[in-house]
Protein backbone atom coordinates (compact mmCIF):
# COMPACT_ATOMS: atom_id res chain seq x y z
CA UNK A 1 0.00 0.00 0.00
CA UNK A 2 2.85 2.50 0.60
CA UNK A 3 3.69 2.41 -3.03
CA UNK A 4 0.35 3.83 -3.94
CA UNK A 5 -0.51 5.84 -1.51
CA UNK A 6 2.57 7.95 -3.00
CA UNK A 7 0.69 8.04 -6.09
CA UNK A 8 -1.75 10.99 -5.81
CA UNK A 9 -3.48 10.27 -8.94
CA UNK A 10 -4.16 6.46 -7.55
CA UNK A 11 -7.93 5.59 -7.99
CA UNK A 12 -9.39 2.94 -5.69
CA UNK A 13 -12.56 2.07 -8.02
CA UNK A 14 -10.18 2.02 -11.46
CA UNK A 15 -8.38 -0.73 -9.50
CA UNK A 16 -11.98 -2.72 -7.92
CA UNK A 17 -13.99 -2.15 -11.49
CA UNK A 18 -17.96 -2.38 -10.12
CA UNK A 19 -16.58 -4.32 -6.91
CA UNK A 20 -17.86 -2.96 -3.58
CA UNK A 21 -16.63 -3.90 -0.45
CA UNK A 22 -17.87 -4.17 3.22
CA UNK A 23 -14.70 -2.98 5.12
CA UNK A 24 -11.93 -1.25 4.72
CA UNK A 25 -8.79 -0.93 7.15
CA UNK A 26 -6.83 1.85 6.36
CA UNK A 27 -3.58 1.19 9.38
CA UNK A 28 -0.73 2.91 9.41
CA UNK A 29 -1.42 5.01 6.36
CA UNK A 30 -2.92 8.51 7.36
CA UNK A 31 -0.02 9.53 8.47
CA UNK A 32 2.31 9.54 6.01
CA UNK A 33 0.69 11.09 3.39
CA UNK A 34 -0.09 14.98 3.42
CA UNK A 35 -3.80 16.38 4.12
CA UNK A 36 -4.99 16.36 0.98
CA UNK A 37 -3.58 12.64 -0.04
CA UNK A 38 -5.03 11.23 3.03
CA UNK A 39 -8.67 12.97 2.69
CA UNK A 40 -8.59 12.21 -1.09
CA UNK A 41 -8.51 8.34 -0.35
CA UNK A 42 -11.17 8.68 2.53
CA UNK A 43 -13.40 10.45 -0.05
CA UNK A 44 -12.46 6.77 -2.34
CA UNK A 45 -13.65 4.61 0.57
CA UNK A 46 -16.86 6.33 0.72
CA UNK A 47 -17.14 5.19 -3.41
CA UNK A 48 -16.34 2.12 -3.22
CA UNK A 49 -18.06 0.69 0.05
CA UNK A 50 -21.50 -1.30 0.36
CA UNK A 51 -24.42 0.81 2.09
CA UNK A 52 -23.28 0.53 6.22
CA UNK A 53 -19.55 -0.60 5.34
CA UNK A 54 -16.70 0.66 6.95
CA UNK A 55 -13.27 2.28 7.77
CA UNK A 56 -11.01 1.48 10.24
CA UNK A 57 -8.25 3.86 10.33
CA UNK A 58 -5.70 5.08 12.90
CA UNK A 59 -3.99 8.29 12.77
CA UNK A 60 -0.99 9.71 15.03
CA UNK A 61 -1.20 12.52 17.33
CA UNK A 62 -0.39 14.94 18.58
CA UNK A 63 1.45 13.30 21.17
CA UNK A 64 3.49 11.05 19.67
CA UNK A 65 7.65 11.06 19.95
CA UNK A 66 7.67 12.43 16.21
CA UNK A 67 5.27 14.80 16.23
CA UNK A 68 7.68 18.09 15.57
CA UNK A 69 10.51 16.64 14.96
CA UNK A 70 11.28 17.95 11.75
CA UNK A 71 10.54 20.43 9.33
CA UNK A 72 7.29 21.68 9.56
CA UNK A 73 6.17 21.96 5.70
CA UNK A 74 2.15 22.87 5.91
CA UNK A 75 0.16 22.81 9.83
CA UNK A 76 1.09 20.02 11.23
CA UNK A 77 3.00 18.30 8.47
CA UNK A 78 6.31 17.23 8.99
CA UNK A 79 9.87 16.31 7.09
CA UNK A 80 10.90 13.95 9.64
CA UNK A 81 14.48 14.42 10.99
CA UNK A 82 15.02 11.50 12.97
CA UNK A 83 17.21 9.27 11.94
CA UNK A 84 14.97 6.18 12.63
CA UNK A 85 12.35 8.40 9.90
CA UNK A 86 14.61 10.27 8.44
CA UNK A 87 13.02 12.42 5.27
CA UNK A 88 9.75 10.69 5.89
CA UNK A 89 6.60 12.55 5.52
CA UNK A 90 4.33 12.97 8.46
CA UNK A 91 0.94 14.48 9.17
CA UNK A 92 -0.51 14.53 12.83
CA UNK A 93 -4.17 16.26 12.42
CA UNK A 94 -6.55 16.89 15.49
CA UNK A 95 -9.16 14.96 16.45
CA UNK A 96 -11.45 17.55 15.35
CA UNK A 97 -9.33 17.47 12.23
CA UNK A 98 -10.16 14.09 11.40
CA UNK A 99 -13.98 14.46 12.01
CA UNK A 100 -14.04 16.89 9.60
CA UNK A 101 -12.55 14.78 6.79
CA UNK A 102 -14.72 11.83 7.52
CA UNK A 103 -17.70 14.28 7.11
CA UNK A 104 -16.59 15.46 4.08
CA UNK A 105 -16.24 12.44 2.49
CA UNK A 106 -20.07 11.44 3.69
CA UNK A 107 -18.78 8.78 6.29
CA UNK A 108 -20.22 9.06 9.80
CA UNK A 109 -17.86 8.14 12.91
CA UNK A 110 -19.20 5.63 14.80
CA UNK A 111 -15.86 4.65 17.61
CA UNK A 112 -13.19 7.04 18.57
CA UNK A 113 -10.57 5.20 20.49
CA UNK A 114 -6.89 6.68 21.51
CA UNK A 115 -4.02 3.69 21.59
CA UNK A 116 -0.82 4.71 23.22
CA UNK A 117 2.47 2.91 23.65
CA UNK A 118 5.87 3.34 24.66
CA UNK A 119 9.30 1.73 23.69
CA UNK A 120 12.84 1.90 24.42
CA UNK A 121 11.78 2.37 28.14
CA UNK A 122 9.35 4.79 27.64
CA UNK A 123 11.33 7.07 25.87
CA UNK A 124 9.69 6.64 22.13
CA UNK A 125 5.84 7.61 22.52
CA UNK A 126 3.71 6.22 19.74
CA UNK A 127 -0.34 7.69 20.17
CA UNK A 128 -2.95 6.70 17.85
CA UNK A 129 -6.58 7.60 17.24
CA UNK A 130 -8.90 4.77 16.46
CA UNK A 131 -11.60 5.55 14.09
CA UNK A 132 -14.52 3.64 13.05
CA UNK A 133 -16.26 5.14 10.15
CA UNK A 134 -19.50 3.82 8.35
CA UNK A 135 -21.04 4.48 4.77
CA UNK A 136 -24.61 5.57 5.81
Amino acid sequence: MRSISKRKDFKFKEALGEKKVDCVVCWGITHINAKEITSNFIKQFTDILNEGGSVFANWRTKKDSLYKKGKEIDKDTFIIDEESHKGMLYYFPSLDEIENIYSSAGLKITSKDYEEFSTNNGNIINSWHIIEAKKV
